[in-house]
């Protein structure tokens, strides 16, 4: 559980610091973030033989922007994909939701969300020495908590979530 700037937007209310247009308050001309976030990462290992084992992971986090601030800090934002997570995209390649950029976008953008679901499932063996091999599969995304025009499908919605993970496998 993690939560940050609640304590400093309430030392400028009680202070009767200004706030900008949009309702902020300031530190340098710049808005400094108010979030709370809470993450759950279980894991479960399974000895099968002396060396081997399954191992089985699910993730889920949801971070929450409040008044100060209305997004979560870049560092703070979840993303999905690449070697920790659902191993088959690269980092910040997949998502929001059922999101998908279009073609006519030259840039390219890191993916980042609200909330994360992943899963993963794998079978560790020894090969020789201290040489390990994996069977796995993952499965997961990131979402955006609230509705985003620049980004249809983006968003958490109970209805077609479970439609929109990532799924992937291999050997390594």
């Amino acid at each position: 559980l993690a939560s940050s700037g609640s304590i400093l937007r309430g030392l400028f209310e009680a202070t009767g610091q200004k706030q900008d247009t949009l309702g902020r308050y300031l530190i340098f001309k710049t808005p400094f973030a108010q979030f709370v976030k809470m993450d759950i990462d279980y894991r479960l290992y399974i000895p099968i033989r002396k060396k081997n084992r399954v191992v089985y992971r699910t993730a889920i986090g949801i971070g929450r922007p409040l008044k100060n601030l209305n997004v979560l800090p870049y560092e703070q934002s979840y993303f999905s994909g690449g070697p920790n997570s659902v191993r088959a995209w690269r980092a910040r390649t997949l998502g929001p939701g059922g999101y998908d950029q279009p073609e006519s976008v030259n840039a390219k953008y890191d993916k980042i969300g609200e909330l994360l679901i992943e899963g993963n499932f794998e079978y560790r063996f020894h090969i020789f020495r201290s040489f390990f091999g994996a069977i796995f599969a993952d499965a997961g995304n990131i979402w955006l908590l609230n509705k985003d025009a620049r980004k249809p499908d983006g968003d958490f919605v109970l209805d077609r979530f479970y439609k929109e993970f990532a799924m992937g496998s291999g050997l390594g």
